[in-house]
This record gives structure tokens, C-alpha cells and sequence, in this order.
């Protein structure tokens, strides 16, 4: 090989290994900014990433200190209620078995539906009598757009008053919720006029339906409430 093919040949190897290197130097250079790349990008997953522990771990936490309180609520309604029935153990799980079903399956919570229960305690109810009569009170109640004490109080007053059962909650709902939907009067109005003409009726011979019924008539006539019950008491006082 002459001295001409020789440099030449250098000059070739020179002019490769020159090359490769450009092409490795523009490799770190490319692997670098990728790496850049990638530790933004791992910055901007941590900034994600704590955002979604904050987002997801505070209405946690909210859930379930409210969960525990609404259970607290409950156990402390429930645990006055059977101590106003005088309630067994047996008992006290029939109640709360109760108050959850209803709870679950109407729009009052599970507490609401305890307070009902004692509010029929406070009648002098006991647990069966209470729990059939549970669906009603919430119909009225719901129906009228009464309190649940109130209408706890009107259907365990004048359950009796008619000499009707616990277990009629439900007709009792279903009659006053039709007269307030076809007369001039509403289920609230209606308890107030019970207070003055329902024993009475009863006495003479008058169910639940006609006296009702009466009472709405006299409604649409301008006497509604404890007027009505009084003017219904006189006619069947003259009438005796």
C-alpha cells in the first residue's frame, strides 16, 4: 500500500469516528432533554397527585364524620324512644329494624323514623302498635306537609277517638289526604277540628269517613279547624 492510500484510509477512519461522535454527543444531548422532559412531567404528576389525595381524601373524611354522627343521632333517638315504650331488647331491634327500613325506603331518615316511634310512645304505644302504625304517620306526614310530631299526634288522638286500631294508620292518611285534596281544608285543619267534635262523633255514631267528610263540607262553607269541630259538636249535641 503506498503512502497516498494510506492517509487517504486515515482520513476515512478520522472522517467515521468523527461522525460517530457528533451522532453520540447528539444522543446525551437528546437523552438529556428527554430526561428534563421526564422530571417535568414526574413534577407535574406529583402536583396532580397531591391534588387528587386532597380531592378525594377531604370528602372522605367529611363522609365519614358525618356517617358517624348521623349514626350517633340515631342511636341516641332510638335509645329514648325505647326507654318511653319500656321497650325489651326484642323489641328494641324490632323498632330499629324499623326506623332503617323507613328510613331507607321514604324521604325521612332512619332518626326521623325514631322519633316517630317516640312520639307514639308518648301515646302510650307500644312497639307493635308503633310500627304498624309507622307507614301511615310518614304518609300524613309526608301527604300534608305536617311535622312528624304533629302528625305522630293527630293519628295516635283520633285512632282512638274513633275507636280505630293502630294498624289503620294508613286508612286514616288515605281519608284525610283525599279531603284535603277535594274540599276547602287541609289534614292539619282537619286535627284541629277533631280536638272538638271526634269523641263525640264517635258517641253518635259516626265513623272517621263521615265525619271527615262533614268536616269538609263545612270547610267549603268558611268554617274550617277547631270551628268546625265545634260547629259539627253543636248540631249533634241538638241533634241528641
Amino acid at each position: 500500500m503506498d503512502l497516498g492510500s494510506i492517509v487517504a484510509h486515515l482520513q476515512l477512519d478520522i472522517s467515521n469516528f468523527n461522525n460517530a461522535l457528533n451522532e453520540a454527543r447528539e444522543e446525551i444531548q437528546n437523552t438529556s432533554a428527554d430526561m428534563s422532559g421526564l422530571e417535568s412531567v414526574g413534577k407535574s404528576l406529583q402536583t396532580v397527585g397531591a391534588g387528587l389525595t386532597a380531592a378525594v381524601t377531604v370528602p372522605v373524611v367529611a363522609f365519614g364524620k358525618s356517617a358517624i354522627e348521623a349514626t350517633t343521632t340515631f342511636n341516641e333517638s332510638m335509645s329514648k324512644t325505647g326507654a318511653l315504650m319500656g321497650a325489651t331488647k326484642e323489641e328494641m331491634n324490632q323498632l330499629r329494624d324499623a326506623a332503617k327500613e323507613y328510613g331507607a325506603t321514604t324521604q325521612y331518615s332512619a332518626t326521623e323514623c325514631s322519633d316517630a316511634l317516640g312520639y307514639m310512645a308518648l301515646a302510650g304505644w307500644d312497639a307493635n302498635q308503633s310500627v304498624s302504625a309507622l307507614p301511615g304517620v310518614l304518609n300524613m306526614a309526608a301527604a300534608s306537609g305536617m311535622d312528624l310530631a304533629a302528625a305522630s299526634d293527630l293519628v295516635t288522638d283520633y285512632l282512638s277517638a274513633f275507636g280505630m286500631e293502630a294498624s289503620q294508620a294508613g286508612e286514616m292518611s288515605d281519608v284525610l289526604a283525599y279531603a284535603q285534596a277535594k274540599s276547602n281544608t287541609t289534614t292539619e285543619a282537619l286535627g284541629n277540628a277533631f280536638k272538638n267534635c271526634a269523641a263525640n262523633a264517635h258517641a253518635a255514631g259516626l265513623d272517621l269517613q263521615t265525619t271527615t267528610a262533614l268536616l269538609g263540607q263545612l270547610a267549603n262553607q268558611g268554617l274550617k279547624g277547631s270551628e268546625a269541630g265545634t260547629a259539627l259538636n253543636a248540631v249533634m249535641r241538638d241533634m241528641t
